[in-house]
């Protein structure tokens, strides 16, 4: 009875707090930061999203809701996605740009120039260990920077991996992470190797949502 009681209490707090309309808010908040920012006063604000998307993976799930819901007129948001896997919709292909595969490409100097070409002012990078090597990652957002991009990631797995024998640690990367402008986390672990990390100033919590 007692375990009873507790799982009811943690069902509520999780459908309170976790919902997708909190979610949502949480990607206003992320919108009108991008709006009040003075460089972009009454500019149209080219958005590069970069993602998985429109396949059965729940990274590309996660991207559609939130970039289903950025409606703002001044927020053009243009997805540049992996190849990698097989399309779901067709009809959600159009204006999809699809120029990068995974963590063993050998660059990712398509991805760079794509995002370049399409004169965007910001970008939003979806991480996961399987999309890009160490390399490539700090060779994408380091470009994208340097070109003058707001750079926003959001990290959906941050804990030291193995892929096909090959290690991966974020640890290794933490100085080049000082440029990044916005670092969003989905749980308070994740945070916290972002705080040890330094980036306490930049990294913030993102929580997933749920479907209810």
């Amino acid at each position: 009875e007692e375990i009873s009681k507790k799982t009811k209490i943690a069902k509520e707090l999780v459908s309170q707090k976790f919902t997708w309309n909190n979610y949502f808010d949480n990607t206003q908040e992320f919108i009108e930061e991008l709006k009040t920012q003075k460089i972009f006063d009454n500019e149209k604000i080219n958005l590069a999203w970069v993602s998985s998307y429109n396949t059965k993976c729940g990274i590309a799930t996660y991207s559609s809701y939130l970039i289903d819901k950025i409606k703002e007129p001044n927020i053009n948001v243009k997805v540049y996605a992996n190849y990698d896997d097989e399309i779901v919709y067709d009809l959600l292909e159009d204006g999809v740009i699809r120029c990068w595969k995974n963590r063993f490409d050998e660059n990712n100097e398509l991805l760079v120039d794509e995002i370049v070409k399409q004169n965007s002012t910001h970008a939003l990078i979806n991480f996961n260990f399987g999309f890009f090597s160490m390399k490539n990652f700090v060779f994408i957002f380091g470009k994208l920077k340097e070109k003058g991009l707001k750079i926003i990631i959001i990290f959906h797995s941050v804990q030291d991996v193995t892929i096909k024998g090959i290690e991966s640690s974020l640890s290794w990367i933490k100085e080049s992470l000082q440029k990044v402008d916005k670092i969003l986390v989905h749980n308070i672990s994740d945070l916290n190797i972002f705080k040890s990390f330094g980036l306490e100033k930049n990294a913030k919590l993102f929580p997933h949502g749920i479907k209810i």
